[in-house]
């Protein structure tokens, strides 16, 4: 079988990063407000509702937690994949040399959701199994699934086939996606949890979720999500370009 053109070229990380930055660059106002109202504002509502069952003893009780965490944590997921998708639409959109809205991101999230938290489930359990396995079968999952939500809202995949899809995109380029995210994560992440221990050291226990430190941290992990999430997004771009050669224009003709 004769090898494409595109095979031997390797994804460029900072291709990727200058895509990211411009895109976020270009719409501020779409990305802040992504990550404020699908990230940071339900972030501090489950932070609430959690501390507020603990100061009312329930700790003491770990059970009685677990009805209002596992709730969270659902919350929480179905409305970072919808930020996913979301901004996975404003990047293509933006690098098509179109002008992205909230409204149709989020008419384009919209549809999808239900295969949205089908694929967050799916990734996010499959990582912990493999983090179980000796930790390095969890990071070889989370690479190999990393654009698993670009790929199901660009081609309109199942759930599986998604992940599938992801899986066939970053075949041979997960030593530099592994540096891409390693660094990007350690610099978007790193600073929020620091913050947010050094309030809990201050106040003696678990900080009052409005407190301006955690609030602090909460801006920042919001905002450290919808940047991972944009280069995660750009990276599906790169790889359809070098792999396949898709131009941006063919990539965001599945919206109109």
């Amino acid at each position: 079988m004769a090898t494409t053109p595109f095979a031997a070229e390797k994804i460029d990380i900072g291709r990727i990063l200058s895509h990211s930055f411009r895109a976020i660059g270009r719409n501020p106002l779409l990305y802040i407000g992504i990550a404020i109202v699908c990230l940071f504002i339900p972030g501090e509502l489950i932070r609430v509702a959690l501390t507020s069952q603990i100061a009312a003893g329930m700790a003491l009780k770990p059970l009685t937690l677990l009805p209002y965490t596992l709730a969270g944590g659902l919350f929480g997921l179905i409305l970072n994949v919808v930020a996913q998708a979301m901004l996975a639409h404003a990047t293509v959109t933006d690098l098509n040399g179109s002008r992205p809205t909230f409204g149709n991101c989020f008419k384009t999230a919209l549809p999808l959701i239900l295969p949205l938290i089908g694929v967050g489930i799916f990734v996010y359990f499959g990582i912990v199994l493999g983090m179980m396995l000796l930790l390095v079968p969890g990071i070889i999952f989370a690479l190999m699934w990393s654009v698993s939500v670009p790929a199901l809202v660009e081609e309109r995949r199942g759930v599986l086939a998604s992940m599938g899809r992801s899986r066939a995109l970053t075949k041979g380029s997960r030593w530099r996606l592994f540096g891409l995210f390693l660094v990007a994560g350690l610099i978007l992440l790193v600073p929020p949890a620091l913050i947010s221990g050094i309030a809990a050291r201050l106040q003696g226990g678990i900080p009052s979720p409005l407190s301006p430190a955690v609030l602090l941290a909460g801006s920042l992990s919001a905002l450290a999500a919808m940047l991972l999430a944009t280069i995660i997004a750009a990276t599906y771009v790169e790889l359809r370009t070098v792999k396949e050669g898709a131009t941006v224009e063919s990539l965001a003709a599945v919206f109109d």
